[in-house]
């Protein structure tokens, strides 16, 4: 499976009036947005430019060596796939904020569900285990390390996932709260506890594509529970 997250479920549009859903869409769609903008900014080094490249000679005249045409059609299409980038990646923080608590209220709120109903057992039961780490990875440079269990990502714990209380066999859709975050949290950190042996740690872990591996995180985690 490699050493990235099960992938989130896809979800037929992101106008669903079901917030998980319209998280899940929204980040597919982040995707496809990621990558349409990666081929504009090959494009344009294909055509020896970039953003900030001069297209006119000092004569004032367009430059003979490139191809000036594609070069500003291709910069265009850059600035228009990053305000829409940024404008899903507001909505999906909007979204997850509802269904997480993701956010500075999220947490908020967490912290005073908390206060009424959970326990400190319930803060420190593990939900996940990591089962392998690439070297090189965001997850190896956070300080992960392979048999580590995940108490805590962000504004998850154990409680935000409910269709992993069946244990280990739980399928990979258990960990699709955590494929969300990340998806949202590209290049963004994120605080993570976990448990390593008898002590707990907290580490501070971002987000990232293009690293050089699979994923934005570099580590293989599964659906864990005690028993």
């Amino acid at each position: 499976m490699g050493y990235t997250l099960p992938p989130a479920s896809p979800s037929p549009s992101p106008s669903s009036s079901d917030p998980r859903t319209r998280a899940l869409a929204l980040i597919a769609h982040k995707d496809t947005l990621s990558a349409a903008l990666a081929a504009e900014q090959r494009a344009l080094a294909a055509a020896g430019a970039d953003m900030s490249t001069p297209l006119v000679d000092a004569g004032g005249f367009p430059r003979a060596d490139l191809d000036v045409v594609e070069v500003r059609r291709a910069r265009v299409r850059v600035i228009e796939l990053r305000n829409d980038l940024e404008g899903v990646m507001g909505e999906v923080g909007r979204v997850l904020e509802g269904v997480f608590g993701v956010g500075e209220e999220g947490e908020e709120r967490e912290e005073g569900e908390r206060e009424e109903g959970m326990g400190e057992g319930e803060e420190m039961r593990p939900f996940a285990r990591v089962d392998g780490v690439a070297p090189g990875s965001p997850a190896a440079g956070a300080g992960i390390q392979r048999a580590d269990l995940l108490l805590k990502v962000g504004p998850l714990g154990a409680s935000s996932f409910a269709s992993s209380s069946a244990g280990t066999g739980a399928g990979a859709g258990a960990l699709e709260p955590l494929a969300a975050l990340v998806g949202a949290h590209e290049n963004r950190p994120l605080e993570v506890r976990v448990r390593r042996g008898a002590g707990t740690l907290t580490l501070c872990l971002v987000p990232r594509g293009g690293w050089g591996g699979r994923g934005m995180l570099g580590c293989h985690v599964v659906p864990y529970a005690e028993t």
